[in-house]
């Protein structure tokens, strides 16, 4: 990775965001841009009264930048005046970034919402490679990298990113494809799962090109329960998904397991999007 860009807004989400894009950026040599949206207590400000409140919160986000603190390589903590989802997508645009980091809440979310406006905005809206970060998540995690397939048109896209995210940091990944064992209600020989072929094909279509060993297991279970319980016990530096999977209703902007995965993984969920 080249660059990564993650939104804070001083909130304890936001910094343990900040702090596992530094292990991120610091990990693969990536430009790191941490950057705060703040907006004028007017809609028009006098000339010396704008700059001592931009000035103010570039303070701001100085602090909270040290407050997360190690930041190793190339890092700017940036205040940007203006919408904070407008701000992130044109810096993640202008930049040509990677991935794209955000808290699963923020300082504006209800103590009930499990996400935050601007999570939820990224999850269904978001650039190509989002990451949504768990509040209890302060550094990477010491496991692989889980990549959720199944076959469908996101699955290249979802192993190449997966792959290459495991190649900078110096982990393996961990390919699953999860089938719900009570779709026959009668006893038959051991077969592939309907989509097991599917994926196995898109899998050897990427390892051909991989930066690291890529190998498939198939396990009978609830795809969210099975990479959530996965991610907790393998410690796993990130679950990549794609947006869209097999059942996505074509009006739906993002999956449900993407959904769940963004709401309830213990490890970042990186949602990736397959762009035509």
């Amino acid at each position: 990775m080249k660059s990564i860009i993650v939104g804070t807004d001083g909130s304890d989400t936001s910094i343990a965001a900040a702090r596992w894009a530094s292990e991120l950026a610091a990990r693969s040599g990536a430009r790191l841009t941490v950057v705060y949206s703040w907006q004028p207590s007017q809609a028009e400000l006098p000339p010396d009264t704008y700059e001592k409140e931009a000035e103010k919160a570039q303070s701001l986000v100085d602090q909270w930048c040290r407050q997360a603190g190690g930041f190793q390589g190339e890092v700017e903590c940036v205040a940007r005046d203006g919408d904070a989802i407008d701000i992130l997508m044109a810096e993640y645009e202008l930049q040509n970034a990677d991935l794209l980091v955000v808290g699963r809440r923020g300082m504006g979310g209800f103590r009930g919402l499990v996400l935050g406006s601007i999570a939820d905005y990224m999850l269904h809206h978001g650039p190509e490679h989002t990451a949504i970060v768990p509040d209890e998540v302060d550094t990477t995690g010491t496991g692989p990298v889980l990549a959720g397939v199944d076959g469908s048109a996101d699955s290249a896209e979802t192993l190449r990113w997966a792959a290459r995210l495991a190649a900078d940091v110096d982990r393996g990944v961990e390919a699953i494809l999860t089938y719900d064992p009570r779709e026959d209600s009668f006893p038959h020989p051991p077969r592939p799962h309907r989509h097991e072929p599917e994926a196995r094909a898109v899998l050897t279509e990427v390892a051909a090109s991989a930066p690291v060993p890529l190998e498939l297991e198939v396990v009978a279970g609830n795809p969210v329960e099975t990479l959530i319980t996965r991610a907790r016990e393998e410690q796993a530096l990130a679950v990549v998904v794609g947006a869209h999977g097999h059942h996505t209703l074509r009006h739906r902007s993002v999956g449900h397991v993407a959904g769940q995965l963004a709401h309830h993984s213990p490890a970042p969920t990186v949602v990736v999007r397959h762009r035509d």
